[in-house]
């Protein structure tokens, strides 16, 4: 297990200069886009505000936290630097969402997550933009698996966000396996946790739509597949919550099951397992010589940015204080 002590030494560091709640609160006080883009000045953000538009918010903090992995990836070594590129990876599969997203709406798409896109990906990005049909979109892909996802679900008629994010689970379940032996139970933890989180609330998704958008992959933590089975049976929400109450994340479900019966809002559960990820990112930064403290530093940076920009984007929107910090508690 060593190598990783200067990588968390200097992760720490990094850490200590996130921003913290009372900063979030003062960008919750700027009344427009321009006010938030210069306070970002007075901040680490510095150097990628480029204007005060929302574009260029917005590719502001993607370029921050873009650049801010790119150290923590330069830190570490390369026995554990393939599962942080999985682990990373899911950015790249969200702005694919967007794409193919965007060709079925016929509106454009946001391309300020195409930051995310690098090597071939990103050489092809002009040619993903113009492509006006999933057929052209997949077309561009080539031979690729995001080409060939595409290309089966218009085939099969399958959901390509779920066809991506079962996706991204395979491999990320794969890159866990391929760590060191001392890495793996906390990586596992952790990735797992956020794998089961997506599966759970696809599940009550596809039961409140009555539609079939489980994740088709065979990657989960500790939700055991008789019980994916059971809750692909169940012919309501209520019939799924019945059979995940029985599993290790029923605690935190039931937590909120009272607020859910009064609205039927997936918010709650969404809500109650992000605050069970968070507990579990908390206590892994206590593991000073483990993998859990580049781990936890990744998502404390992506929640951040996250945050921004919903405020951002409430701002650009017109909306009002108590909408926009909905929204970061959404983020």
């Amino acid at each position: 297990m060593a190598g990783l002590e200067y990588a968390n030494a200097r992760v720490k560091a990094m850490k200590s200069r996130l921003l913290g709640e009372s900063d979030i609160k003062i960008a919750l006080e700027m009344k427009s886009v321009h006010d938030l883009a210069v306070w970002l000045e007075g901040t680490s953000y510095k150097p990628f505000v480029g204007g005060k538009t929302i574009k260029a918010v917005e590719k502001a903090l993607f370029d921050s936290w873009k650049h801010d992995t790119a150290k923590v990836l330069g830190f570490l070594p390369e026995s554990v630097s393939g599962f942080f590129s999985s682990l990373l990876s899911v950015f790249e599969v969200e702005a694919v969402k967007a794409l193919a997203g965007s060709k079925v709406s016929g509106s454009a798409p946001d391309e300020s997550c195409m930051v995310f896109f690098s090597g071939a990906l990103k050489k092809k990005l002009k040619a993903m933009l113009e492509a006006e049909t999933l057929e052209s979109l997949a077309d561009v892909f080539g031979r690729s698996d995001y080409g060939k996802i595409i290309r089966r679900c218009l085939a099969e008629g399958k959901n390509i966000n779920t066809a991506l994010d079962g996706y991204y689970f395979e491999r990320l379940w794969q890159a866990v396996a391929g760590l060191p032996r001392g890495f793996r139970k906390t990586a596992a933890s952790l990735a797992g946790a956020e794998i089961d989180s997506s599966v759970i609330i696809s599940i009550l998704r596809s039961k409140q739509r009555g539609t079939e958008e489980i994740p088709l992959a065979s990657a989960f933590h500790r939700i055991k597949k008789g019980t994916i089975e059971e809750c692909r049976k169940a012919d309501s929400v209520s019939g799924a919550l019945s059979v995940l109450y029985g599993t290790v994340y029923g605690g935190v479900l039931s937590e909120v099951s009272q607020k859910y019966d009064e609205d039927k809002s997936l918010f709650h559960f969404e809500q109650a397992l992000l605050r069970y990820r968070m507990r579990l990112y908390r206590r892994a930064v206590l593991d000073v010589l483990g993998i859990g403290v580049p781990i936890s530093y990744m998502k404390f940076r992506e929640m951040e940015t996250r945050h921004l920009r919903s405020i951002a984007l409430g701002l650009e929107n017109g909306l009002s204080r108590s909408e926009i910090e909905e929204m970061v508690q959404w983020a």
